[in-house]
C-alpha cells in the first residue's frame, strides 16, 4: 500500500501528504495490536508487572524482521526520490519535502527501535493498567 501512496502522489501539499503517509502506513501492519493475558486464546502473553497488556514475546522477531525490512524499503525510496530530483524528473521543492519528512520518520523509527523498543511496541495503543 505504501508503494500505491508514492506512486498515487500529485503535486504540492497532495503530494507531501502522500509521500507522509507512505512512510508511516507500513508501521500500522508491523506493529501488533497489544494484548491482554488470556484474551486470545493460544497466544501466551506474559506481561510485566504493571503492564495490562503487551505484545507478546513470540512476535518480537517477526516485528523485527518488519522494522528492518521497513528501513530498509524506506531508504531504497529515498534513494529513488533523490536520483529523480537530481535527474529532473521530479519537482525538487515538493521532493525536498517529502524526503525531509520520510527522513525524520526512518530516524525516528530506527533510533525508537534501538534505543526505546518496548516505547515503539507501545506507540499504537497505550497500555492499561490492571
Amino acid at each position: 500500500m505504501s508503494v500505491c501512496f508514492f506512486a498515487l502522489s500529485g503535486r504540492g501539499a497532495e503530494r507531501v501528504l502522500l509521500d507522509a503517509a507512505a512512510t508511516v502506513v507500513p508501521l500500522v501492519a508491523i506493529v501488533p495490536t497489544m494484548i491482554s493475558p488470556g484474551s486470545v486464546p493460544g497466544i501466551d502473553a506474559h506481561c510485566p508487572p504493571g503492564r495490562g497488556s503487551c505484545v507478546p514475546a513470540a512476535f518480537d522477531a517477526a516485528v523485527h524482521g518488519g522494522v528492518l525490512t521497513d528501513l530498509i524499503v524506506g531508504a531504497v525510496f529515498v534513494l529513488v526520490a533523490v536520483g529523480l530530483a537530481l535527474a529532473g524528473q521530479v519537482d525538487r521543492p515538493g521532493t525536498a519535502l517529502s524526503l525531509a519528512i520520510a527522513g525524520v520518520v526512518l530516524a525516528t523509527v530506527r533510533l525508537t527501535w534501538w534505543l526505546a523498543r518496548d516505547a515503539f511496541l507501545r506507540w499504537r495503543s497505550p497500555s492499561r493498567s490492571s
